[in-house]
């Protein structure tokens, strides 16, 4: 079972001074619901918050694992705009034309590659150029900042240098 945005049923009883009883009873209700489902062994239970200090402490009690999850690194930024724009690229959206784009382990890894490699990856070093130049953003921000570069470009299908461009512009309107 997931629950996504839990801070919305488990808000902190110690905060609620002014929060009517029927919050409270919706805290107390889950948590003796949760305390139920550990008689059952096929039961999972996901939560998810951007909130953490919100949630009631008796809820993160009751949590076996907890994990934080922080903001992409630039090569999970760059990973994440790749995979956009092979979407983008599937979809018929940038042109398929001899436009070649590369995950970020192997650029990485030729880093230091001979000209030959250098002149085919110019677009994948763009891409990496942008990401290098972005703030630490959400996967979630990266996804709209793609398409949002798409509508910028002139005409469908578009080249891809063409994308990579509307993609800095945006990019850069967004820093």
């Amino acid at each position: 079972m997931l629950i996504d945005e839990v801070e919305s049923l488990t808000m902190s009883r110690k905060e609620t001074k002014n929060e009517p009883s029927d919050g409270l009873r919706v805290v107390n209700a889950l948590l003796t619901q949760i305390d139920q489902l550990k008689t059952h062994r096929n039961v999972l239970v996901l939560a998810t918050s951007n909130l953490r200090n919100s949630i009631d402490e008796a809820f993160l009690d009751r949590a076996d694992v907890s994990y934080e999850v922080s903001l992409p690194t630039k090569e999970t930024a760059y990973d994440v705009l790749f995979s956009c724009i092979a979407e983008f690229k599937q979809k018929g959206l940038i042109s398929k034309a001899n436009d070649d784009i590369f995950g970020y382990k192997f650029i990485n890894g030729n880093a230091n590659g001979s000209q030959e490699s250098s002149s085919l990856m110019n677009d994948s070093y763009l891409l990496w150029d942008i990401v290098k130049s972005m703030k630490p953003c959400s996967a979630r921000f990266l996804r709209k900042v793609a398409f949002q570069a798409l509508m910028k470009v002139s005409e469908l299908p578009t080249k891809l240098t063409d994308y990579l461009g509307a993609l800095q512009e945006s990019v850069d309107a967004k820093n």
